[in-house]
Parts: structure tokens; C-alpha cells; sequence
């Protein structure tokens, strides 16, 4: 790690002697610097023509950032003022005069405003000059009590360095001499002289966004360094690379008189060199730097820009790596911190306190928090709340926050981001905006399969469950539906006994108790599924039915004489035939008649007797 004031010969060089372009741009910007502090007399509401300077009327308070200064070294004056009730008016101006040895850091134009922007004063400061005027608006004729405070960046007066050693920071402010304090003059360190790399960097006081930086390769002046790759990675979100500032020095570092480095015969060799090769997302840069012979010395220069106003007393953080001769130099990095007029407290020093509870008030332990600044994305801090609930985070800037909630406490849901706006910094009491954020219960549940013990795949209804949490408490009833299904939702995490009350018609009662545990219930469905068996009822075997006695049969009816067939009456006497003609005449039929009845009738006897006999026959079997 290069010290802060490593880079101090080599970057008074750079500043007072750039590129042509450079100086011209220089030249530009003092101009519009010029112009942009003549437009505030001009933006103003008319200027009385009493108008005057101040001169003793303002109270003032002022304390110093650091307590020691080196060159090219900025360092912050902040300023607290009350404007007594009718002694400043629209118009008039007041007047900061640096010590002797101190000079403005910025040239800029700043408003100073309240907290609801209105505009109390307009301020002008150039770099270099030892002067800051405030000219004030009619707003000091429309209100009483006015109190505020202004933050300026001072630096030493390279034509004109103040005494070495500790003085009294005394200056002039509307007519009244004010002292900051004690603040010590004190020389750079020296450089390493057997560094071989090293990086750093500053604000370019002429812009509102724009960081100088520089890597310093072989200031030992070893004599060779082959293969030689620098790397560079911007750590701070909200800031890229200015791709055409990229510039080339190559020359002889040499150890100056106040111990510091300097790049003699530094020639510009640009145009030698590959063009720095971006990552994709524009975050770091390579570039190959081929080899260094001769105990030669490179010096890289480019500028990083913020994509928006920085903050004053923001910091920005760089790092870069070089390799060369297949061995890696330890990694360096600078940080920036950015100084700024201002007529608002911006440094770090907010905070946001953090209240976390459930819905019925109790505190909550153990939730985690980020605290995310809108303007540049970065997370600033994280917050996990104490046993109390609460927690909290301080160095804050006055800006827009989001608070997110990336961690609720077991059995909640994380709660919605909560937005913090520089105003409700601005406006809390002590610089201390409190936040509270309540927790809903993470709701849980219960879903019951009830089947047959023999076949899951046949569904029972009708089975009535009771529920009970861990302490025993009734929290609801389940009753499975006709696809044997049944849910309780709306639980907390706890584990939970399930106790059948009724079986499923035709099934027995199962009295085992079932538990579910919050294991089971910690999933993506925050449900905990559960499948019961019944056995059936085994049926009752029927008692077998007694025969019925036979009934007594008949006594047999006796049978009937059967009636005597009567005798056929005699047939008539035949006619005495017709002669018949010539024919021999043949023996008629009837002349047997007689004896066919005759046997006609013993047959019939014959069979009726036979009947009887058979029919006796089988009375008897029955009987037996």
C-alpha cells in the first residue's frame, strides 16, 4: 500500500503540466468557472442598492476535518452560522478569508439551502484564490432565526506554503476572526525508492465528477521487467472509464529533493502501446505493456467518471495488479475521498434505527437487513436485529436508501422494502431516522390422505381428525372429503398431533396419535403431507338356520272300488241286407262284437287292480 502522499511530486506535475489538451480544457473550464460565478448576482432577485458587506453580524462556529496537511492534500472546513433576526439582508455578501498559506480546492458555484430547498445564499469559490464569497437571497427578509451550516475544501498555497509545523487555523468570516482549531504543516512522506509498482489517485478539482489516477511502474529502476501486464478494477458502482483519457509516460524516476518520485524526460509514448483492453461490463481494464530495459519507468494516466454528483466526503475505491517476468506484484489500491463546497451536512454521519416486531408487538431477533444507497446501487451495511428487535446502521450520506429484509425470522415472511429518503435523514431528530418493520406469520398446512390398509388405492370419507399444536392447544378439525382428502391451513410453525376422533363407516378407529413436526412443514409448499390407513370392521359370522321338522303326510285316501262297466245294451237287429247282386257276400265285423267287450272289460279290471296294489305300495313307503 503507497502511502497518501506518495504521489505527490509526480501529481503536481500532472495537475499544473498535462497534455496541450489538457491545458486548453484547463483553460475552458476556468472561463465557464468564471462565467458560472457571475450568473448568481444575476439569477437574484433584484439587489437593493444599499446593499453591503457583512461585518460582525454573523455567529459562526467552525472545526476542521484533519488536523494535519500535507501538499496537494485537501482537507475540510465545516462551518456552522446564525443569522441574527433582522441584521442581513437581500443581497448583501459575506466573506471567508483563508489563513495565510491556504487557498480554495474547487472553483464551483453552491447554493446554500434549507431543508425544503429553498436557496438562503449563493456561494463562489475559485481554486487557488483565498477568498469564498456568499451572497444572500431576499429569503433572509422573509425569515427569522436562521441557522446553517457550509462545508469548503481548503489546500496548501503551493506559491505561498504556510510555516511547518502546528499553527493556529485562524480565519476571517463576515468581519469576525474564527478559529478552527490547531492544524499541522507537515512534509510528504518519502517515497519507497525500491518500489517497483504503485498506484494512486485525485480528485480533479475543476470538475463536479471526474478522478485523476495514475500507476507507477519500476520507480527502483530495476533494469529490465519483461512480460509486463497491468490490470485495474473500479470498486466503486456508478463510476466507468474515460476510454480516450488513457495516456503513456516513459522515462527515468528519480528521487527529488522532498524525497518524492519524479518521472524525468517523461515522454509521451501513447501511441507505442496496445489500447487497454475492457471487460465486458466495463469494470476493469488489461493492458500489455510489452518490456522495460534499461532501468526505464512507465507511467500510466486515466480518468474515472461518476454517472452522478458525488457527495461530499463520498470515497472511491480503485485497485490494480502488474505482472511481470512470470511473478505477480502485490495488489495496490487508492482511495478518493471526494471534497466538495456545499451549504448542507453531507458527510457520513446519518444513521437508521431499526424496529422489527410481529403483528401482535412482539420484538423479533434475527432478522437480517441490507441497506442499499438508490443513487449508486452499493450496500452500504447490513443490519440483524438484537434480542429486542432492534438494530442499527450510522456514517451514512444524506441520500435516498432502500432497506430489504434478505432474511426473516424463523416462522415469518420477509417483509416489503422499505424506502428512506435524504429528507426523512434530514429532517430526524439527532440524524437518527427510525424505521419499523412488522413481520407477518408464515402460514403453514396440514394435507391428510386417508386410505384403506389393504388398498391405497381405494379413498376413505368420513374420517374426523382433531389437531393440536406443541402446547397442547386445539387448533382445528379435519374431516376427509369423498376422495379421502383433508387440509388445515393457516399454521403457525409448530409440530402438531393429529388424533382420529371417527373412523370411516365400516373401518376401525385408529387411537394412535399422528405426529407432524416442523421439519416436515419447512418446504417450498409450507405444507406437511400425510397419509392414515384404516383397517376394516371384520364381519360377524351369521349362526346357521335349524331345519324346519317335515310336515306328517296324509293318512293315504282309500282308494275306490272301481265301477263295474256296465254291459253293452244288444245292438239292434240288422235289416235283412239287399240281396246283393251276383257277389259272394263276406262275414261282417260285428258278428264278434260280443266277445271283444267281453275282453275289453277284463282288461280294464286288470289295470284298476294293479293301480291299487301300486298305490298301497307307495302309502306304505311314505308312512315309514
Amino acid at each position: 500500500m503507497v502511502s497518501r502522499s506518495g504521489h505527490t511530486a509526480q501529481s503536481r506535475r500532472l495537475q499544473h503540466n498535462t497534455t496541450g489538451f489538457g491545458r486548453m480544457l484547463m483553460v475552458l473550464v476556468a472561463v465557464l468557472a468564471s462565467a458560472a460565478m457571475a450568473l448568481p448576482a444575476a439569477l437574484m432577485s433584484a439587489i437593493p442598492a444599499d446593499a453591503k458587506e457583512v461585518s460582525g453580524q454573523i455567529e459562526t462556529h467552525a472545526t476542521l476535518s484533519e488536523h494535519t496537511i500535507q501538499d496537494t492534500v485537501a482537507v475540510q472546513l465545516n462551518l456552522d452560522f446564525t443569522i441574527p433576526n433582522h441584521t442581513v439582508h437581500a443581497g448583501d455578501t459575506a466573506t471567508l478569508t483563508w489563513p495565510s498559506g491556504y487557498v480554495s480546492y474547487t472553483t464551483e458555484r453552491f447554493d446554500v439551502k434549507d431543508d425544503d430547498g429553498g436557496v438562503v445564499a449563493v456561494g463562489t469559490c475559485q481554486r487557488g484564490d483565498s477568498k469564498v464569497i456568499f451572497t444572500f437571497t431576499d429569503y433572509v427578509d422573509s425569515h427569522s432565526n436562521i441557522t446553517g451550516n457550509v462545508a469548503l475544501a481548503f489546500m496548501v498555497d503551493q506559491g505561498h506554503k504556510p510555516e511547518k509545523g502546528k499553527q493556529p487555523f485562524n480565519l476571517q468570516f463576515g468581519g469576525r476572526t474564527i478559529t478552527g482549531g490547531d492544524l499541522e504543516y507537515i512534509d510528504m512522506s518519502h517515497d519507497d525508492k525500491n518500489e517497483k509498482f504503485a498506484k494512486y489517485g485525485w480528485q480533479l478539482p475543476d470538475t463536479r465528477d471526474t478522478i485523476q489516477y495514475a500507476l507507477r511502474i519500476n520507480g527502483a529502476g530495476v533494469p529490465t521487467m519483461n512480460n509486463l501486464t497491468v490490470t485495474d478494477t473500479l470498486g466503486t458502482p456508478g463510476t466507468s472509464y474515460i476510454r480516450d483519457s488513457f495516456q503513456v509516460q516513459r522515462g527515468h524516476f528519480i528521487i527529488d529533493d522532498a524525497g518524492q518520485f519524479d518521472l524525468d524526460g517523461a515522454t509521451d509514448v501513447t501511441d507505442q502501446y496496445p489500447k487497454p483492453q475492457f471487460s465486458a461490463d466495463g469494470k476493469s481494464f488489461t493492458m500489455q505493456l510489452g518490456n522495460l530495459t534499461d532501468g526505464e519507468g512507465l507511467l500510466v494516466l486515466y480518468r474515472v467518471q461518476a454517472n452522478y454528483t458525488p457527495a461530499n466526503g463520498e470515497v472511491f475505491e480503485n485497485s490494480a495488479t502488474a505482472t511481470y517476468d512470470g511473478d505477480e506484484d502485490v495488489p495496490r489500491s487508492w482511495t478518493v475521498k471526494w471534497q466538495s463546497a456545499s451549504g448542507m451536512a453531507n458527510g457520513y454521519n446519518y444513521a437508521i434505527d431499526l424496529s422489527k416486531y410481529d403483528e401482535d408487538g412482539a420484538a423479533l431477533a434475527g432478522a437480517q437487513f441490507t441497506v442499499t444507497r438508490d443513487r449508486t446501487g452499493v450496500v452500504e451495511g447490513t443490519m440483524t436485529t438484537d434480542a429486542q428487535g432492534h438494530a442499527s446502521i450510522g456514517k451514512l450520506l444524506a441520500d435516498d436508501y432502500t432497506i430489504t429484509e434478505t432474511k426473516a425470522p424463523e416462522g415469518y415472511d420477509t417483509a416489503d422494502p422499505v424506502h428512506v429518503t435524504e429528507a426523512d435523514l434530514q429532517h430526524a431528530p439527532a440524524k437518527t431516522f427510525a424505521v419499523r418493520v412488522t413481520d407477518r406469520r408464515t402460514a403453514y398446512a396440514i394435507h391428510l390422505t386417508k386410505v384403506d390398509a389393504a388398498d391405497a388405492n381405494t379413498k376413505l370419507a368420513g374420517a374426523t381428525f382433531t389437531v393440536t399444536d406443541g402446547t397442547g392447544s386445539v387448533v382445528g378439525t379435519m374431516v376427509t372429503g369423498a376422495d379421502g382428502t383433508a387440509s388445515l391451513s393457516g399454521l403457525a410453525l409448530d409440530d402438531y398431533t393429529l388424533t382420529e376422533s371417527k373412523a370411516p363407516e365400516g373401518y376401525n378407529l385408529d387411537t394412535k396419535p399422528i405426529r407432524v413436526t416442523k421439519e416436515q412443514l419447512r418446504n417450498d409448499a409450507r405444507t406437511a403431507e400425510v397419509t392414515v390407513t384404516n383397517a376394516k370392521t371384520p364381519t360377524e359370522p351369521t349362526q346357521p338356520t335349524e331345519p324346519d321338522t317335515p310336515d306328517t303326510p296324509d293318512t293315504p285316501t282309500e282308494p275306490t272300488t272301481p265301477t263295474k262297466p256296465t254291459v253293452p245294451a244288444t245292438p239292434a237287429q240288422p235289416t235283412t241286407p239287399t240281396q246283393p247282386r251276383a257277389a259272394t257276400p263276406t262275414q261282417s265285423p260285428l258278428a264278434k262284437t260280443g266277445a271283444g267287450i267281453a275282453a275289453i272289460m277284463a282288461a280294464a279290471l286288470a289295470l284298476a287292480a294293479a293301480s291299487g296294489i301300486l298305490y298301497l305300495i307307495a302309502l306304505r313307503k311314505r308312512i315309514r
